[in-house]
């Protein structure tokens, strides 16, 4: 049931070894992570031992777009480790927030060319690119100026990651996302907090909580159902990185990311697991079409 939903490794404590024991232990069978939280784990030929967890998300902030001259060619080149990275890995999506330099461009074209320079180096690596508006952004601070930016660049293997926390508002227009290609949104980013949110805020480590925990669920119940309306399949990640996470056990980090995971399963999503031969002809639990 809690199939398609990823904690962040960035949640947890210790070596990565113990963070993917921890995950699987859970019964998760995938997970997310930051950049900066797998470089220090590679082995000498760039790769990691990932004990059977599948890396579905890697994420990073490189303020890639939008630059000229040198330091365009500088955050290329960081941005084409990264994808090099996702090859090595298996990691099928790389998670780019929208650059937070102000000296870079505000033109859509200028933004468009260069992530169309990005998706192609990615496609011929098998990956793909989502690309995460946010209120500290320079330019796409929202997530409908993404979906423009997205929609612009036309490529097959470049789409969106969307982040909660602008729809936490009360007054967020989820019908805004009527229009959206569920082709296109590639990830959506869980969280819940403990205080009232407006879009201008930006939603840090400290305030985010697991879905569930915090004061936003029928928002979040809400958002959930319109992607499903939309035709949204993927997976959903959520993380506790400076939060409450950080002075309690990974065992129990992970039982909180459990029972969230299955609530939203159960009472949001309502996806069935596929039962098996055996308790279909027992008749205990009858077939969901």
């Amino acid at each position: 049931m809690i199939s398609d939903f990823c904690v962040d490794l960035a949640s947890l404590h210790g070596s990565l070894a113990q963070r993917l024991e921890a995950v699987k232990a859970a019964g998760f069978h995938s997970t997310v992570a930051q950049a900066a939280t797998l470089v220090g784990e590679l082995d000498a030929r760039g790769t990691l031992d990932l004990r059977g967890v599948t890396l579905t998300a890697l994420h990073a902030r490189i303020d890639y777009e939008g630059l000229q001259g040198p330091l365009h060619a500088h955050k290329l080149g960081v941005a084409q480790s990264l994808l090099r990275l996702c090859q090595r890995l298996g990691c099928p999506l790389l998670v780019l927030d929208a650059s937070t330099l102000s000296v870079s461009s505000n033109t859509i074209g200028s933004i468009v060319a260069d992530l169309r320079k990005l998706s192609m180096l990615a496609i011929v690596l098998g990956v793909k690119v989502a690309w995460r508006a946010h209120p500290g952004a320079a330019h796409a601070r929202d997530f409908m100026v993404a979906a423009d930016v997205i929609q612009l660049a036309e490529r097959p293997n470049l789409g969106l990651s969307l982040d909660v926390q602008e729809w936490l508002d009360p007054e967020a227009d989820l019908a805004q996302l009527d229009g959206i290609d569920a082709q296109s949104l590639l990830q959506v980013q869980l969280a819940d907090t403990f205080s009232p949110l407006s879009p201008a805020q930006t939603l840090n480590g400290e305030q985010r909580l697991f879905p569930g925990e915090g004061l936003h669920a029928p928002a979040l119940r809400a958002l959930m159902a319109r992607l499903g309306q939309v035709g949204y399949r993927g997976h959903f990640a959520f993380a506790d990185v400076r939060g409450d996470g950080a002075v309690q056990p990974n065992a129990d980090v992970m039982a909180r990311a459990e029972r969230s995971a299955s609530h939203l399963a159960l009472d949001v999503l309502r996806r069935s697991q596929p039962l098996t031969l055996h308790r279909r002809r027992a008749g205990a639990i009858p077939s969901v079409g």
